[in-house]
């Protein structure tokens, strides 16, 4: 019982941090799609009014 407690200790830790590491990721990755658009979308922007004046 006393060798099974760090184990599982550790197993729910490295799960923690796995888990938490993903969702930095996914934030990170939704954060960078959404600064593409918006760059784009400025872009765009530019562009039309540069050529309507």
């Amino acid at each position: 019982m006393l060798g099974l407690g760090p184990c599982l200790a550790h197993t729910y830790l490295r799960v923690g941090v796995a888990r938490v590491r993903e969702l930095v990721r996914r934030r990170a990755f939704l954060v960078r799609i959404r600064t593409r658009v918006k760059n784009r979308i400025i872009a765009t922007l530019v562009l039309e009014w540069g050529r309507s004046t």
